[in-house]
């Protein structure tokens, strides 16, 4: 029994000591990355932001033209290009994992946009009945100013739709019907 304990005492002992010790020296340079990504992130996905709970922009509604995709890829790529200069292998495993999820999601927008491509098959896609249906029930401002965001918002409706029907090349039956 002593000898267990002393085992496992011994254990976590290691453990906590080599947690603490940088042994990834580009952890730093991560945690750094990591924070700017996210808070530019919601910058440029506004209604992500407001639907995950930051509500910097409520009254923001994206128009999906291709301005806007352009936007989109100049983000993803900067931030590709500046993970791919952190080496994974010199990261802590939270980090590694971290750090696989964001170049995944980097990775996977810029799939979406060259071969995807749901914006040119999916009129269903372009609904943005959920964003304003949050803006009256999610109660993270007085009912008033959420009303302000709201028809803020639907200001930019028409420009919306007009970026939509643009972006639609060949629809699909089903996604057509669903719209």
């Amino acid at each position: 029994m002593k000898n267990s304990l002393t085992l496992l005492l011994g254990i976590l002992f290691v453990s906590m000591f080599s947690a603490c010790e940088n042994d990834a020296p580009q952890d730093d340079q991560f945690k750094s990355f990591s924070d700017s990504f996210v808070e530019e992130l919601w910058e440029v996905h506004p209604e992500w932001a407001f639907w995950v709970g930051n509500y910097i922009s409520p009254e923001k509604l994206s128009i999906p033209n291709a301005a806007r995709r352009a936007e989109v890829r100049k983000f993803t790529e900067d931030k590709k290009a500046e993970l791919l200069r952190i080496d994974p292998e010199r990261l802590q495993p939270h980090n590694a994992t971290d750090y696989k999820m964001i170049m995944n999601y980097l990775e996977r927008t810029i799939w979406n946009e060259d071969a995807f491509r749901e914006y040119e098959w999916n009129p269903a896609s372009y609904n943005v009945g959920g964003a304003f249906n949050r803006l009256v029930t999610e109660h993270f401002a007085p009912l008033p100013e959420r009303m302000d965001f709201f028809f803020n918002k639907l200001d930019a409706v028409p420009a919306y739709y007009a970026a939509a029907k643009t972006n639609i090349k060949q629809p699909s039956k089903v996604h057509l019907e669903l719209a």
